[in-house]
């Protein structure tokens, strides 16, 4: 989830005040479980027109290469946003379909598209060349070889996480338009292919290198000083020395996410905290050598932070948690699962000064029912409290409240 407006499609942001006709019986059609590619298709023949916003990902499952065929036929260059995620019965001959037909495509989303390959993105980027955001992720089959002419585009955002057989030779097509990467869990990366992107992407806003475990120190501390989003999660090679220099090197950044990094220390949290006063998202889930004291640099030095993923750091104790979550007013999302010595006060402290905090994990925290019940009575806008306690998930239905994990932001 991103936290700036960086990469939202101004089309985007259009279609979700006003939601047209056509997404409204598709919105109709999640709700009367009609689930069946045979009725999607029948509503595609009688109700779809050509409209600028096609968003198919509600009813990804029934979406095959014949319903792919029909809606761009149909929409043809009329549309710009294309959201097909989820979609994972579709094979090439759907994005044959959306080459021929769409043109003029900005947006398109192929997310957990399984069974396209290579060749049928590279047509696609040929036929399709205003596209300025695409979606490649859970593409099981693509490799490097799928970027080879994505060179051509004026590309923003590009995300290719969990794309496993991605390779570093697809880093070098990357276009010097690109502000945005998202390649999470392309664990064939290595630092010769984040150093391509750095070298030829010299405006990247945001990078999510997330569980690319083969990177380390030579390519992280090569990252540009503009950068706003950096996901370095479980880069276990990554060194306290390049935390540091990110620290020092990037003033700008506004989302932070370490978890997992076995070697940060309170020394480089402090740092992050004198040198990032724009951080609202941390997330450092995870790090054994964090003590209380971290969490003081945090609070004492980082005024905006309203997303705190800490959990599965039981080093923490329960007094230092609630001193600083009373510190952000503002906090809306918090994560403390798995941290065993965190109790009542820390949700007590929530209670009393967070009041638009919508989701809270408390898996396995030695947390009473009163306390939650508390919590609840408090924050008016929760949406989820995640919970082992199965009195307080009895509790949490009634009142409408989601009890499963909040696990990311």
């Amino acid at each position: 989830m991103y936290h700036t407006n960086l990469h939202r499609s101004p089309l985007n942001q259009a279609m979700t005040a006003v939601e047209s006709k056509w997404q409204s019986r598709l919105s109709q059609f999640v709700v009367e479980k009609r689930n069946s590619t045979e009725y999607l298709i029948d509503l595609i023949l009688k109700h779809f027109e050509p409209e600028e916003f096609v968003d198919l990902s509600q009813v990804g499952d029934f979406v095959t290469d014949e319903v792919i065929r029909l809606i761009t036929t149909r929409a043809g260059p009329h549309v710009y946003y294309l959201n097909l995620a989820k979609a994972f019965r579709c094979t090439d001959k759907a994005i044959q379909y959306i080459s021929a037909n769409c043109p003029n495509l900005t947006y398109l989303n192929l997310e957990h598209m399984i069974y396209i390959t290579d060749n049928a993105i590279v047509t696609l980027c040929k036929n399709c060349p205003y596209i300025t955001e695409l979606v490649l992720s859970w593409g099981m089959k693509l490799t490097g070889a799928a970027l080879s002419s994505i060179g051509s585009l004026c590309l923003r955002k590009l995300n290719i996480s969990h794309c496993g057989q991605m390779t570093d030779d697809g880093m070098q097509y990357l276009p010097p338009t690109l502000l945005g990467l998202e390649a999470a869990w392309c664990q064939k990366l290595t630092d010769d292919g984040i150093l391509q992107l750095l070298r030829r992407c010299v405006h990247l806003k945001h990078l999510d290198v997330g569980w690319c475990e083969q990177l380390t120190d030579r390519s992280i501390t090569q990252i540009s000083s503009s950068l706003l989003y950096l996901d370095v999660s479980c880069c276990k090679k990554l060194t306290k020395a390049t935390f540091s220099h990110v620290a020092r090197t990037c003033p700008e950044l506004i989302v932070l996410k370490m978890w997992c990094c076995t070697s940060l220390t309170d020394e480089n949290i402090n740092e992050f905290a004198a040198n990032c006063k724009n951080i609202t998202t941390l997330a450092m889930a995870s790090c054994p050598l964090l003590t209380d004291w971290a969490l003081q640099y945090i609070g004492d030095r980082l005024k905006n932070v309203q997303y705190l993923q800490i959990g599965s750091n039981e080093q923490f104790s329960d007094l230092a948690v609630s001193m600083l979550v009373s510190k952000y007013p503002r906090l809306i999302k918090f994560n403390a699962y798995m941290c065993s010595r965190i109790g009542d006060l820390t949700i007590s402290s929530l209670a009393d000064n967070c009041p638009i905090l919508t989701h809270v994990d408390l898996n396995y925290c030695p947390v009473s029912i009163d306390a939650i019940s508390n919590l609840i009575a408090k924050c008016k806008q929760l949406q989820c409290v995640a919970t082992h306690l199965s009195e307080a998930r009895g509790m949490l239905a009634k009142l409408g409240i989601k009890s499963w994990n909040v696990t990311d932001f």
